[in-house]
């Protein structure tokens, strides 16, 4: 009655898996009433309405998007693939470590998203791997460092720990929501503002709308109230004394000075907090984890996150 599909595939000792395939028009969320919702449910659906159709795996690649995707359950696949194409993204996929080792030694994958626990190979020890030939570069191929992004149903207390004692660099805790993958994907590896996109998704997305605002407007009014021009005198302040505290923060890591690197970067938490701009925030986090630990490594790393968000943050701001 509403033109979708069921689909039902069973096997005796495998288990059942049943999909429901349903081509529904997206609602503006301005014309939506103000319901009781989670606030990362109300991040996507802001963003839903915007968000680009998902390139294919060949334009993935070229504008160094492309996401790995490992998991041993083909449900757990299916629906992570599912909420990356939802959001915008091509990914391919492999069943365990073993694989997905050998699929990131093509040079192909910007970013990978793994299980922790797997047969043959953990994600643990895939991370542990990818930063090995990462540093040595035994196989001949001039590696870039991957985001890598740990994907558990442990949420009990020290999995952060473990995770980034293996040279993870984030997690997401199963189930997954969409909120929670958008927020993990923009931070390590937001869509490119001039990315490919399908003639279709290029003729129906303004240019304007391919980025999610960095700045989280529920936060901003809760803190500073609705008067726009309260809001852009506090972004535009903001902006100064962060682009201050950044360039302190660059030459403190050019001088390696780790106690001054921690210093900046917990200011712009601080700042970054109290104007919603959660994904600057996170990665200011990280770098003063990490120079708080002496750990030169993953400092060198975020700083290159840190130049990209710092960018997408001033270009948003420069709007307003």
């Amino acid at each position: 009655m509403m033109n979708g599909s069921v689909q039902m595939i069973s096997a005796p000792g495998e288990g059942t898996t049943m999909i429901l395939t349903l081509s529904l028009p997206i609602a503006d969320p301005k014309a939506l009433p103000n319901l009781d919702v989670k606030p990362g449910v109300e991040l996507f659906a802001a963003t839903a309405c915007t968000r680009r159709l998902a390139p294919s795996v060949a334009e993935a690649e070229a504008e160094a998007t492309l996401v790995l995707l490992v998991d041993d359950h083909p449900v757990n696949r299916f629906l992570l693939e599912s909420q990356l194409q939802a959001l915008g993204y091509a990914a391919e996929s492999a069943e365990d470590g073993v694989e997905a080792l050998e699929k990131w030694q093509s040079g192909r994958f910007a970013i990978v998203i793994t299980d922790c626990n797997m047969p043959k190979m953990d994600g643990y020890e895939l991370t542990r791997r990818i930063r090995e030939r990462e540093a040595s570069g035994d196989d001949g191929i001039a590696h870039k460092r991957t985001p890598i992004i740990a994907c558990t149903a442990n949420a009990l207390g020290g999995q952060a720990e473990t995770c980034f004692a293996a040279g993870m660099d984030d997690y997401l805790v199963k189930p997954v929501e969409l909120s929670q993958m958008l927020k993990k994907l923009n931070r390590w590896l937001p869509i490119p503002v001039t990315s490919v996109m399908p003639p279709t998704a290029m003729a129906n997305t303004p240019d304007a709308a391919i980025e999610v605002p960095p700045v989280d407007d529920s936060t901003m009014a809760a803190i500073w109230g609705d008067d726009p021009e309260t809001r852009r005198n506090t972004l535009k302040d903001f902006q100064r004394v962060n682009e201050e505290d950044a360039t302190m923060l660059l030459q403190a890591v050019a001088a390696n000075d780790s106690a001054q690197v921690a210093y900046a970067a917990h200011r712009m938490l601080g700042a970054s907090r109290m104007v919603g701009a959660t994904d600057f925030g996170s990665i200011c986090e990280h770098i003063e984890q990490a120079s708080r630990a002496d750990d030169w490594k993953s400092i060198k790393t975020d700083i290159e996150v840190f130049e990209a968000q710092l960018q997408r943050l001033n270009r948003y701001i420069s709007t307003i």
